[in-house]
Parts: C-alpha cells; structure tokens; sequence
C-alpha cells in the first residue's frame, strides 16, 4: 500500500445558501427513466444520464453548460450510452463539499480540487480498485506505483486526477504555470531583448512606461497605464509569497533545495528569509516608491485586477497563466487588444544573471488532493460500472477523443493530404463562442482525457497542442515576439532548463505538499500552528515591508514577527513528511 496521508477536519454545517442549493438540486440523480426525451438506446443497453458537478473554487467565469440538445454530446452518448449532465460552481470549494453532506444531497460524479477527503469519511464514495484492474484504458493512465498514491488509510482507491497525463510525446504550447509576464509590445518596443533577471525585468518596464505612460484602445480611449500589477494578498497570497524560490533556480512547491536534493537527506527549506526574498522585496520596494508598482496591489480585489488586466493596461505581472488567460487577456483577439501588443508572454526569470531556472516541472506532477470520484448512494452496481466503462472508453477510443476536443470532422476541424488537423478562421472563431460551446461542442473537460500525440502519430490530443494551430490562432504581435524569441510556444519563452530529472520522491511528496496543509495530520500540530501562524504575518507585514520609506526597519521587524512563529516547528514536521516519502518509496 502506497503513503497514506489523512487529514482531520471539523465540517461546519453551514445553512445552504439559494446559489449553492440551486447547484445541489440540479446535481441529484437523473431521471433515467424511459420518457422519450431523455433517453436514447445504445444497442441493447438504455442510455443512462449521470449526473455530475465540477466544483472548481474560483472567482474566474465558469465554463458554458452544455444545452440538452447539444450535437456532440449526443453522439458520445449513441456511441457510449453514456449522458453525462454537468453542473459548474465556482464558489468555495469547502464550503460547497460541506454542504453536500450537510444537505445528504449528492452528484453521480463529482470533481473537486480539494477535500474529497471529507467525502471519505463520510463512507459515501465507490472505491476504484476493482474498476482498474477491469478496463485497462484506465489502468494504464497510471503506473501501478502511481494509482497507489491515491490510496487512503483502508487501502482502496476512491478518487483518481485524469486529465494531467500525457500519451505519447509532450505537445502542449500553452503555459498555466507561476511566471513573470510581460505583454509583447514591450518587448518588441525595446527589440526583443533578452530579459534573464528581475532587475532587467523592472528597467525595462521603467524605461517603457517613461516614454507610454498610456495608451489608446480599441474604442478610442486613452488608458494610463500601470507598469506592474498582481494579486492582493487578501484574495490570494502564494502570487506575492512564492517568486524567492523561483528566483532562486528551484522548482515551485517543493520547498527543497535542488542543490541539495542529490544528498543522502534532502532538506526543506522556507525561502521567505533567505537572502534572494530580501532582495526580492527590497526591488518591490524601490518600484512601488517609484510608481511602477500598482498602488492599490494589496487594497484592491481580484475583480479590479481583472479588470485592469482586461483592459490592456497592466504591463506585467508575477501570476499563474491559468488566472490570466481565463480572467480577461483571453478575449484580447477578439476585443483587438491582441493587434496593440497586449498579449502576455512568461519569462522564468532568476534573482542573478547565469543561473538556471526551473520555472517548467517537466515529467509527471501527480496531484493526489484533487480530481474524479463516484458517489454510489443513488447508483445500483451496473450503474457504477457502466461509468467506469465509459471512463475506459473515453481513454481508449482515439474517435471519442477526437469527437470530443477537436469536433466534428468537416465542420468544427479538417485534414491536409499529410493527415494532420486545422482548422479555419471561421471554425476557430466558432469553437471560441460560448454559445456554440454550449451548443455544438462537448469538451467534458473534468472527465479522463490525455494530452500528448494522437495515436495516429501525427496529431495533438488537444488543438491548442496543435503547433500550427497554436501559431496560426496567434495574433500578430504575439506570432512577431514567439519567432523573434525562436520559440516554438509560450512554454518556451521560459527558457527553463530541460536537462535535470526529477528525482523518485518529488511526485509523491510534491503532490502532497501543494496544498500545505496536506501534510499535517493533526491541525493542531506545532508544525501546523507555526504555518498558519506565518501566513498570518505574511498578510499583516509584506505590505508594510513593499510600501515603506523605510524598508530596512520594516524588514528587521518582518524577520522578527516571523521568527516568533516557530517556524522550526514547520520545517521538523515537514521534513520528517519527506524522509517517511524517501523511506517508503526509496530505491
């Protein structure tokens, strides 16, 4: 049996409010009778509607929901007798899960981000082990190394992440992950220079915003423009607490020291107090006293960044792709901001010239806090299998893959003589509307699917994968920066090293330690207590140390408070999580 980890939580039992019992309703079972409306035959075997919530936990917009006469979906469905009805939340991810229990009210199929281990205790989820061993498409996503990580402390599987994995070679061209962003007009104003360090990063945007202080956008108005911009610490504090460790050449989240790792006892390190964090403050410091920084970087919310970063006027950022791309910098093309420049690039920058960075986790990240479980307590066995079986199928058949994220062939994407797909302006227009989303296409995209090469050799799993779609759906000025850069997708303006491999403990402890919190059985731990008593003085003290005429006080009394959290604590619990994941999967 694979490394255990449990956590112990109280669950608040909330009152539901209106939004999340309207969620709850539209996630109890279907109605799967034979009405003539919402049933199709799939040879001998009725098509059966499962139903499931993805409970995402993020202020970003949700993806479109799926209209019942959706064209795509129907003929997955006549192809698997399988009908999947998706529900999307994006509240609070806890409170939602507590509320599911609190109401005794559940989906089919849920995926969530994190607690699902409170759906295991309460005993209402279908361990997979059985199901694995029976279809092989979903046996082998994983090694059987790999599948035992999701094991609890029985020894079953109850809940698996199936859409992280890459079949054949690695295609993808996007990057969602933790960088410094620069939109590309600054870059092709200063002729593509080559940024390798925070300070070049700072003088170039100094030296742009010196000659454009504003702008003129698509609609005529003159935009002021904010040089440097991010996250306030009150809606999400890891965009501001964790660019020392990165900076430093080491990997995000693991919080060990590559240097170290090659020794008989790797070691935990807490970057905040190293001699790169001071550095990094003290340079957020100086451009905050400048101007460069936003002012309102930690009084404002989310929605104001947002907007801000929708309006093309935030020139850079230290952030993670996925919130840019999905809060506002998407609709740039179609907005025309894409024609002025304001595409993002990221940039793995690094606290000195010459040193190597590791912004990119290359190998497989295997994220055992979050992903796929069944609740069997309105479901009969052959419901429970059937779903299992449709998971297979979904992995095995390259149609349903392809039917799923590249469409219908001839209408949604085509063929050159060599084999490979694109698609035209036209269909890539459409398969960017959320109306002919929610019509036409069927994604299921917190269902199993891979990444990687198609089976014929020739294609992506995904069409942003897709080299040449990837360039031909950039605009101009992002195509300019990319080649000028000779990079062949935003993944490789990284210029992350490539060339060290992931040693055999880093899936296992890493996966476990992105949420911090997982790695603590006991909330009341001094390890525990001594993390959240730091992220406590982080909140009330960064922003001081960042706006300060005085920075070396307000460094001094930073170093301080966060000294009197014990943070030795922290690190003798957390290191002893990595020596018991070295034991245990050692050699």
């Amino acid at each position: 049996m694979g490394l255990v980890i449990k956590k112990q939580k109280a669950i608040a039992l909330t009152l539901v409010s209106g939004m999340l019992f309207a969620c709850l309703t539209a996630c109890a079972p279907a109605d799967t009778g034979n009405n003539g409306k919402r049933t199709k035959k799939y040879k001998e075997d009725e098509c059966e509607h499962f139903s499931m919530l993805v409970n995402l936990g993020f202020m970003g917009e949700l993806p479109p929901e799926l209209e019942e006469d959706n064209e795509i979906q129907k003929l997955i469905a006549e192809k698997t007798g399988v009908y999947i009805d998706e529900t999307f939340a994006g509240h609070s991810t806890q409170s939602a899960i507590e509320s599911l229990i609190y109401a005794d009210s559940y989906p089919d199929i849920l995926w969530s981000n994190f607690d699902l281990d409170m759906l295991y205790d309460e005993n209402v989820l279908v361990a997979w082990d059985e199901y694995i061993e029976k279809y092989p498409n979903l046996k082998a996503y994983y090694t059987d190394e790999e599948w035992d990580l999701f094991r609890q402390d029985d020894g079953h599987i109850y809940w698996a992440d199936l859409f992280d994995n890459t079949y054949g070679e690695d295609k993808e061209t996007n990057y969602t992950g933790p960088a410094f962003w620069i939109q590309v007009r600054v870059l092709e104003w200063a002729g593509y220079p080559e940024i390798k360090t925070l300070d070049q990063y700072f003088d170039l945007l100094e030296s742009y915003y010196e000659v454009h202080p504003d702008f003129v956008d698509p609609q005529g108005n003159t935009v002021k423009i904010i040089p440097y911009s991010g996250r306030g610490l009150k809606d999400y504090a890891d965009a501001l607490i964790i660019p020392p460790e990165l900076l430093d050449g080491n990997p995000y989240q693991y919080m060990v020291n590559v240097s170290t790792s090659g020794s008989d006892k790797p070691a935990v390190n807490l970057y905040d107090t190293s001699g790169t964090a001071l550095r990094y403050f003290h340079k957020l410091n100086e451009e905050y006293t400048k101007g460069i920084v936003d002012g309102d970087i930690f009084s404002q919310k989310d929605t104001d960044y947002k907007d801000d970063i929708a309006s093309g006027s935030v020139l850079g950022m230290f952030d993670f792709g996925s919130f840019i791309q999905s809060n506002g910098s998407l609709n740039f093309k179609n907005d025309g901001y894409s024609g002025l420049g304001c595409d993002y690039v990221p940039l793995g920058l690094t606290i000195d010239e010459g040193m190597t960075n590791r912004y990119l986790q290359y190998g497989s990240n295997i994220n055992t806090g979050t992903g796929c479980c069944i609740v069997g307590k309105n479901l009969d066995p052959k419901q429970i299998d059937k779903i299992f079986r449709f998971f297979d199928d979904l992995l095995g058949s390259q149609e349903l893959h392809d039917l799923r994220f590249w469409g219908i062939e001839g209408v949604d994407y085509r063929k050159d003589n060599d084999g490979l797909f694109y698609r035209t302006p036209e269909m890539r227009e459409n398969c960017a509307s959320r109306k002919y989303k929610a019509s036409h296409l069927c994604p299921y995209n917190y269902l199993p699917y891979w990444h990687g090469t198609s089976r014929d050799g020739k294609n992506s799993m995904l069409p942003e994968d897709q080299t040449t779609e990837f360039y031909d759906s950039c605009s101009a000025p992002l195509s300019k920066c990319l080649q000028a850069y000779k990079a062949g997708s935003l993944k490789d303006m990284l210029g992350s090293d490539t060339s060290y491999e992931r040693e055999f403990w880093r899936d296992r402890y890493s996966t476990n330690i992105q949420s911090i919190t997982i790695i603590f059985d006991d909330y009341d731990s001094p390890g525990y207590k001594a993390w959240s008593a730091i992220l406590d003085v982080q909140r009330e003290w960064l922003p001081d140390v960042i706006t300060t005429g005085d920075f070396d006080t307000a460094w001094s009394q930073y170093m301080n408070a966060y000294s009197a959290c014990d943070p030795d604590a922290f690190l003798e619990e957390a290191q002893s999580k990595l020596d018991k994941t070295i034991e245990l999967y050692g050699g």
